[in-house]
């Protein structure tokens, strides 16, 4: 009786195991594949946005701007998700390439916003640079804050661009478009390139530096 017992209690073990390997490989698989997806469409994105610049020329203001928004919108939110997935370490390689392809691609949006200024002169463009090496405790509280206050700002005004960029990714587009603007390596908000905030500062006074109509 009591081999019988012990053999029922193993068999049982042998497939909560069994299952729950299976499973959290399945689990695994998915998080790869999903992983992958992201890479194929940062690069998507980034190709496509190229293409649309190459026409700007002849296209009208409405489009430029839809076409801009929709694409910062995009990859705002798929960051988001990708930050979500950067706490596992598994695919830690993998997702800071993806990682970079995203900055790439916001830092040509920022550029077109410049670019096309004319485009957008009732919108806000929001910069936010952090790191995303290794910041200290002091720069991950200040980044969580100033991440906090601009997804604020741009949930409550529809004529916000929000483009969060890590300036610690080797991309060196940004890192020239920085040396224009005389832009140090630091945590740091610019708004619509004449306001650069790199110390915490409060939502009324944020707000004192965009247009709210």
């Amino acid at each position: 009786m009591v081999k019988k017992v012990f053999v029922q209690t193993l068999i049982i073990s042998l497939f909560i195991f069994s299952t729950g390997f299976y499973l959290g490989d399945y689990i695994e698989s998915q998080r790869a594949d999903y992983i992958q997806d992201l890479s194929f469409k940062s690069e998507t994105n980034r190709l496509d946005l190229n293409t649309q610049i190459s026409m700007f020329d002849k296209l009208d203001c409405d489009t430029i701007r839809s076409e801009t928004i929709n694409l910062a919108d995009d990859t705002y939110f798929d960051a988001i998700e990708l930050e979500q997935m950067e706490e596992s370490e598994v695919y830690s390689d993998k997702l800071y390439e993806i990682h970079r392809k995203y900055d790439l691609t916001r830092a040509i949006i920022w550029k077109i916003t410049d670019d096309q200024s004319r485009c957008f002169e009732d919108y806000n463009i929001i910069v936010y640079l952090y790191q995303y090496l290794d910041p200290s405790y002091e720069n991950a509280i200040k980044q969580e804050y100033f991440a906090s206050l601009t997804s604020e700002i741009k949930t409550n005004y529809d004529n916000t661009i929000l483009i969060p960029i890590a300036y610690d990714t080797e991309i060196n587009s940004l890192k020239l478009m920085m040396n224009i603007l005389e832009l140090d390596d630091e945590t740091q908000l610019i708004i619509n390139n004449e306001h650069f905030v790199s110390e915490l500062i409060s939502k009324d006074n944020l707000l004192n530096l965009i247009n709210t109509n």
